[in-house]
């Protein structure tokens, strides 16, 4: 999962922008945000996780819930990351 995240916040540092004109935050600004959100998601889900192996949680479909939220979150910001780099890789194409 770290992987991921490190993965992404190479793209970021390759994608930093200006903030845009109308003052809101720039791309690199933004996905920095949801990458800590779905990080914060899957620590969330690790936690329940344990907590239900340990028998401190004892509502199974409430981990499960949390735990098909973070695979869908992290499968997400998969997608954005490949769509971003195919976008680079388009651009540099064009370069040439």
């Amino acid at each position: 999962m770290s992987a991921a995240i490190s993965a992404l916040q190479g793209v970021e540092a390759a994608t930093a922008a200006p903030a845009a004109a109308s003052g809101g935050p720039s791309f690199s600004q933004w996905i920095s945000r949801e990458m800590g959100a779905v990080d914060t998601q899957l620590q969330k889900s690790d936690r329940l996780a344990q907590d239900l192996a340990l028998g401190k949680v004892d509502n199974l479909h409430h981990v499960m819930i949390e735990m098909e939220k973070s695979r869908l979150s992290l499968q997400l910001m998969l997608q954005v990351r490949n769509h971003v780099l195919d976008a680079y890789q388009e651009l540099v194409r064009m370069q040439l």
